[in-house]
């Protein structure tokens, strides 16, 4: 296949975005999160670079999505290396909670993982919003705390600073700034 696929992994409704509990609904954060999943999946098709947008989650797309491999429940780091490895191809990891993501930033990131993994942090440098990884690339998902360190400590990352796709949404400000 000519071109990336992107693999956007997210939890289950009532699973997504507890941080935000406090502040918004069950309704709202669910709302919120298929806002931001179907502009996640219009930026991706919108990509040239991207041949094909992939959900992994515990239940099928509506739509937006060329495919969808189920999430197992085995914890994200095993549902992302068990992807990667049926799917063997230049793939693009990123998260759903994107909301000022553009195919430019989409474009910049694929356009630096040439022969290398590339790495995008959340704009706190913390924690790691998108991770391209030409085929054949050395690399080990280490999602979780503080896995923006995790992922950079890894030999040969290429660290890629994008505005849209390092402005991630987990607390109530993220909404505002």
């Amino acid at each position: 296949m000519i071109g990336w696929t992107a693999l956007v992994p997210i939890k289950a409704p009532a699973d997504r975005k507890t941080r935000l509990a406090p502040h918004l609904s069950p309704a709202e954060r669910e709302a919120l999160t298929d806002d931001m999943l179907a502009h996640v999946a219009e930026v991706l098709k919108a990509s040239p670079s991207v041949a094909r947008a992939i959900l992994l989650s515990p239940e099928p797309p509506e739509d937006g999505f060329d495919g969808w491999i189920a999430d197992e429940g085995r914890g994200l780091n095993a549902e992302l290396e068990g992807a990667r490895a049926h799917l063997d191809c230049d793939l693009l990891v990123l998260h759903a909670d994107l909301p000022r993501l553009t195919v430019h930033d989409v474009e910049t990131l694929l356009a630096d993982a040439v022969d290398v993994a590339a790495i995008v942090p959340d704009r706190h440098h913390v924690g790691t919003n998108a991770i391209a990884l030409p085929a054949g690339a050395a690399f080990t998902f280490a999602f979780g705390e503080n896995s923006f360190a995790a992922h950079r400590a890894k030999p040969g990352t290429l660290i890629v600073e994008s505005p849209g796709l390092m402005h991630d949404v987990d607390r109530i400000e993220d909404l505002i700034g």
